[in-house]
């Protein structure tokens, strides 16, 4: 085990990278669900991204990067709802602009700890 910084705070992670204290990060369970409104939101065709952006108050851009994440691996949103992503995984990283990899084998490598 060993002390790591992410974000402001430091965490205990295991050598696989697995947190140690296998909570769910909450932005990032909040950013998920974000993400599934505003797919249905789009998918009822009531707005466009520029609107989306408009009505929550954020750019475009970042609604772009948000709406990313419903592409996330299955295996990958499991661990975030259950707390056992990678100890470096919060809502920052899963955002970030080419942080999240087309592939869901390469979701899988860079936000689950290794077994």
């Amino acid at each position: 085990m060993r002390l790591t910084r992410s974000g402001l705070a430091m965490r205990l992670v295991h050598d696989s990278g697995a947190a140690a204290n296998e909570q769910p990060n909450a932005a990032s369970l909040k950013l998920l669900v974000k993400t599934r409104r505003w797919c249905a939101r789009l998918r009822e065709g009531e707005v466009d991204i520029t609107r989306l952006g408009a009505d929550e108050q954020v750019s475009p851009a970042y609604v772009t990067r948000v709406l990313r994440l419903a592409l996330l691996a299955p295996r990958v949103v499991d661990a975030v709802l259950a707390g056992k992503a990678a100890a470096q995984v919060d809502a920052a990283r899963l955002v970030a602009t080419g942080s999240v990899a087309a592939s869901w084998r390469e979701q899988e490598r860079a936000l689950l700890p290794s077994d």
